[in-house]
């Protein structure tokens, strides 16, 4: 029995010292196989965080955006990164994806209150999208879109969220007009300082209480005339309805002196004949 276990020693160390000089032979550094690992990793391009298995592409393929915000105003078309003005402003967003290639990109859009990123009043998943803002207040705008390849993703963030500020309302109406065709003040309006207006509609009355006009479109306006005839001179009665983004409600009801025969100073408000 003690012959067996030599024997059995010996063939061990033989079987060792095959192994060593195998693995002598064949190195430990420059062929060590080592197997593939799932990474973690930012690019070099800002706003972005990737994860999943590594592939070869160059920086400049990375999937890309260039989100832009277009406002649309009196004045036209403005592409801008923040905006203040009257309500209700409409504003389109574009997230102008670039380089996607094989990437399938998945859009959130938040729109949210200052203080309330966790918290947006609107979540839109398309990769563009319009919006009529009508509230009083500042609210910003993030774009997040997750770009995705097999096990591949790459997250882009907007660095600098857009913002839309809706300013309060103001509404001032006159109180006389002349419409004697001189190209000043020929028309009963509200002064041009409105602001944030969202709903209006305008009466105007005789003094026997018959309604001579009415409008809902705040940038016109009554010319003083009643079923294609001029009026008379004197005295007559606007009332108006309105609201305004900041939940202010208007009730006006005011005495409109028409005169024709007078000129009207739009410095300080007030006719002279």
């Amino acid at each position: 029995m003690i012959r067996n276990i030599f024997k059995h020693q010996a063939i061990l160390l033989l079987i060792m010292g095959l192994s060593l000089a195998l693995m002598a032979a064949c190195g430990t550094d420059s062929d060590e196989y080592t197997a593939p690992t799932t990474t973690s990793s930012s690019t070099n391009e800002p706003g972005y965080a990737r994860s999943g298995s590594t592939y070869p592409e160059a920086d400049g393929d990375i999937p890309n955006a260039e989100p832009k915000m277009t406002v649309s105003d009196s004045t036209g078309l403005q592409e801008v990164t923040e905006f203040s003005g009257s309500a209700p402003i409409h504003v389109s967003f574009t997230s102008n994806v670039i380089n996607a290639g094989e990437y399938t990109p998945l859009y959130e859009w938040h729109v949210y209150k200052s203080g309330q990123e966790q918290n947006p009043y609107l979540v839109r998943t398309d990769a563009n999208f319009e919006y009529d803002f009508k509230e009083t207040g500042k609210s910003y705008i993030s774009l997040q879109i997750t770009f995705v390849k097999d096990k591949d993703t790459i997250e882009y963030a907007l660095e600098t969220p857009f913002s839309v500020e809706a300013q309060s309302s103001v509404l001032n109406v006159p109180n006389a007009f002349s419409p004697n065709g001189d190209g000043t003040n020929d028309t009963l309006r509200v002064k041009q300082d409105f602001r944030s207006i969202i709903e209006f509609h305008a009466y105007v009355f005789d003094r026997q209480g018959v309604k001579l006009y009415e409008w809902t479109d705040i940038t016109k306006g009554w010319d003083g005339k009643h079923n294609g005839k001029e009026v008379p001179d004197g005295v007559y009665y606007l009332k108006i309805e309105a609201r305004g983004a900041d939940g202010r409600h208007y009730n006006i009801k005011q005495a409109i002196s028409l005169l024709r025969g007078y000129t009207y100073n739009s410095v300080s408000g007030t006719t002279t004949g």
